[in-house]
Order: structure tokens, then sequence, then C-alpha cells
């Protein structure tokens, strides 16, 4: 007996096959409607991983900066505690106008005004502004400068305008110096 007979002879065959058809059909529409969930889900997953690997390389990177800036930090408070500069007081301003135009004096400067300017408050520290105005040849001015680093670490110079004119010996500079002066804040008093 063949397939054929025995097909034949199989009275519900067109139920079971039916029934065999929709079997099919049902297993594959499932497994494309789960595919596409799947396959949603897949790629957000990629992405979330994508963002992951980004976050992790940046936090590495903020690591390495966060031990840059302790290492600094380390570096800065250790020169702290061996500094050995205390900022003086605004209150002694007319010493440092005073110490300051005879230093411009020893370095070969005539001087013809010093200045001070309003007091600018911060948190840590004021700064007072001097206005340092005169004459002297161009290396003076230099000499007066470098002078001015070494012995008040506690000034520095913002500004310079300079215009010379010639004497029949040499070239003369009218300087006027922007200068600012960091003193230890003032201590507010309670009313």
């Amino acid at each position: 007996m063949t397939i054929l007979g025995i097909i034949r002879k199989w009275r519900g065959w067109r139920v079971d096959l039916a029934g065999a058809v929709f079997c099919i059909a049902s297993t594959l529409v499932a497994t494309v409607a789960g595919f596409r969930p799947l396959m949603r889900q897949k790629d957000s997953q990629a992405a979330v991983q994508s963002t992951l690997n980004s976050r992790r390389a940046e936090h590495r990177q903020l690591q390495g900066r966060i031990r840059e800036l302790e290492c600094r930090q380390a570096d800065i408070q250790h020169a702290l505690s061996t500094d050995t500069l205390r900022l003086q007081t605004v209150l002694q301003t007319n010493r440092r106008l005073a110490d300051v135009a005879d230093l411009a004096t020893q370095s070969g400067l005539k001087v013809d005004e010093v200045h001070p300017e309003a007091v600018r408050s911060g948190q840590r520290f004021e700064v007072v502004p001097i206005r340092l105005t005169g004459q002297g040849p161009y290396p003076s001015c230099l000499a007066f400068l470098r002078r001015l680093q070494e012995k008040f670490p506690d000034m520095g110079g913002v500004g310079l305008d300079l215009s010379a004119r010639t004497e029949p010996t040499e070239t003369v500079a009218a300087f006027q110096f922007h200068l600012e002066w960091y003193t230890a804040p003032r201590t507010m008093t309670p009313k």
C-alpha cells in the first residue's frame, strides 16, 4: 500500500490537513510577531550599550582629571604651608607708597606721583591699585619692575604706559605704572 492509498482510505485527512496548515501558519505568525519586539529590544539594548560605553570613557577621563587636580591641590597646599609671605593690611598703604617711591628712585627713576586708587575687596584678599608716574630711562624702568618683584612679592604690575623723548645724552621715557598690591582682608567688626 502506498501513501496515496493510505491517504485515500483516511477519511478525516482534509480536517487534519487544515489543522496542520493552521498550526504551521500560527507558528509563522507568532515567530514573525515575536521577532519584531526582539529586534527592537536588541536595537534599544545596542543604543544603551553605546551610551554606557561613552559614559565609561567620560568617567575614566574625569577620574584622571580628578587625580591631576588632587596632585595640584597637594602641591599648592604644600607651597602655602611653606610660604612665608604674609599679606599686610590696607592700613599700611602710606608706608607701602613710600617704599615703592623709594625703590623707583633707587632704580634710577624720577617719580612725579604715587597715587593709590579705590580698594577692591575679595573674599581672601583686597587689592589696592597704585598708579606710579614719572620719568627715566627705559633700562631703569625694567630694573624697577625686576626689583619690585623681588622686594614686594605681594605686588604685581598690570599695566605700563611709556612715551619716549630724546634728550642730548639719552632717551628718557615718561612712564605710568599700573600696579596692584594684595593686602589682607579687613575683618568685619560687629555693630
